[in-house]
C-alpha cells in the first residue's frame, strides 16, 4: 500500500543491540511487525551496524556458555546426590557457527540491511575524545568505544547513501545525554527508545493517512476475531506448547512483577482470556495469497493457574552467637530450597498466525495457521 507522504519521513532506521534483544526469541514482536510493515510501505530502510551484530552474537554466545555450564553442574550434582555416573554433557558440534547462522537468519527475517564499520576512524581522534571524556566516552576512557564506532558508522552510512534524516532505536542511557542528542540532531538522526516509540513518532510526522490505515485495519481485524473467539481459544489450547521458562517469565518481554521466582510444581489450568492485539502481517515471509486474502498475526492472552513453590532465600535456621554450642542443633539441618506451595495465576501472551478473506470490506473465512510459543 502506497500513501501520500511528505518529505520529512526518515530515510532509514538504525537499531542498537538492546533493540535487537526484543527479537531474540523470533521475529514475532507485534510492535516491530507494525513498524517494519509501515517502513516497507513507505520506503524507509531498516539497518543494523556491524558492531551491533557482533555484540548481539557474543551476548548470545555468553548466554549459551552459561547455560551449558549450568547443565554440566546439574549433572555433577545429580551424580553426587544419587551416587550414579552419567556421561558428561557434550557440547553440540559446530555450536558457535550455528549460533552465528541463527543471528544472521534473524537479521534477514527482520529485513534489516547490514552497515559496515566505518574505515574513516582516526585513532588519534578517538584517543583525544576518550581523554577528554567526550560523550559517549565516560569516566573510564575505554567505556563508550563501541558506541562511538557505531555513531561514526551511522554518520558515514548516511553520507554514502545521501540519507537526509534517520532514526536510531536504543534505550542506552548514554544516548539520553544532551551532548550526544545535539550531535545526532546535527546529523539529522533522532533517538527513539523502542519500536513503539518510533512508530508513535512517525504518527506525529503529519502522515495521518498511514496511521489511520493501520489502526483502522487492526481494529477491524480485531473486531472480526472477537466473533471467532471460541474457535480461536479452542485452537490455542489444542496447539500451543510452552516451556517452563515462558511460564516463569524469564524472557525480557515480561516485567519483574509478572515473573515467577521459584519452582513450578504443577500447571493446574490454562484458560484463554482475550484477544488483545492484531496486525495485518505474518512474523515471516509466506507464499503469495489469492486475491482478497490477507495474512494476519494476533495475540491471545492466556491465564495459567499454577502451583508454585517460591524460592526460600531468607528462612534459614539460626543460632545465638552468645551460645556457640547451639550451632550443633542446626548444623545438620538443611532448610528446604522452597517455601510452602502456593497457587498463582499468571497471564502470558501467545501469538497466532492466520489467513482471512476480505469481501466488500468485511472479513470472513478465518484459517488458523500456527501458534508461536517458546
Amino acid at each position: 500500500m502506497i500513501y501520500d507522504m511528505t518529505d520529512n519521513f526518515p530515510h532509514v532506521i538504525y537499531f542498537d543491540t538492546n533493540a535487537l534483544r526484543e527479537l531474540t526469541f523470533g521475529i514475532s514482536n507485534v510492535e516491530y511487525l507494525k513498524l517494519k510493515e509501515f517502513c516497507k510501505s513507505n520506503s524507509i530502510g531498516l539497518a543494523v551496524p556491524e558492531v551491533v551484530v557482533y555484540e548481539w552474537y557474543y551476548m548470545q554466545r555468553r548466554e549459551v556458555l552459561s547455560e551449558i555450564d549450568r547443565i554440566k553442574q546439574a549433572i555433577k550434582k545429580t551424580n553426587l546426590l544419587l551416587n550414579i555416573t552419567q556421561p558428561e554433557y557434550k557440547v553440540p558440534k559446530k555450536l558457535f557457527p550455528s549460533l552465528a547462522s541463527k543471528v544472521n537468519q534473524y537479521i534477514r527475517e527482520a529485513e534489516m540491511r547490514g552497515v559496515k564499520t566505518t574505515r574513516k576512524i582516526s585513532i588519534r581522534k578517538l584517543i583525544i575524545l576518550a581523554a577528554k571524556k567526550t560523550k559517549p566516552f565516560e569516566e573510564k576512557g575505554e567505556k563508550g568505544f563501541r558506541d562511538m564506532i557505531m555513531l561514526l558508522s551511522i554518520v558515514e552510512d548516511m553520507k554514502k547513501h545521501n540519507f537526509r534524516d534517520g532514526i536510531l532505536i536504543t534505550n542506552d542511557n548514554i544516548f539520553q545525554h544532551e551532548e550526544i542528542r545535539q550531535h545526532l540532531q546535527g546529523k539529522n538522526v533522532k533517538v527513539m527508545n523502542n519500536f513503539s516509540q518510533c512508530f508513535d513518532y512517525l504518527d506525529k510526522l503529519k502522515h495521518k493517512k498511514a496511521v489511520d490505515y493501520f489502526s483502522a485495519q487492526s481494529k477491524r481485524i480485531l473486531e472480526y476475531l472477537q466473533t471467532q473467539k471460541n474457535t480461536i481459544f479452542k485452537y490455542v489450547v489444542e496447539n500451543a506448547q510452552v516451556s517452563a521458562d515462558f511460564l516463569r517469565g524469564d524472557f525480557i518481554l515480561f516485567k519483574e512483577e509478572e515473573k515467577i521466582f521459584g519452582n513450578i510444581d504443577k500447571v493446574i489450568e490454562a484458560t484463554p482470556k482475550n484477544i488483545s492485539a492484531a496486525f495485518p502481517s505474518l512474523t515471516r515471509k509466506s507464499e503469495p495469497l489469492p486475491a482478497n486474502m490477507e495474512n494476519i498475526t494476533f495475540t491471545v492472552n492466556v491465564d495459567f493457574r499454577l502451583q508454585v513453590s517460591p524460592y526460600n532465600f531468607f528462612n534459614k535456621p539460626k543460632f545465638p552467637i552468645s551460645t556457640p554450642a547451639e550451632y550443633e542443633k542446626i548444623k545438620s539441618t538443611y532448610p528446604s530450597l522452597y517455601l510452602q506451595t502456593v497457587e498463582k495465576i499468571v497471564n502470558r501472551p501467545i501469538n497466532v498466525e492466520a489467513i482471512i478473506d476480505e469481501k466488500d470490506g468485511k472479513y470472513t473465512n478465518l484459517i488458523l495457521k500456527r501458534v508461536i510459543t517458546y
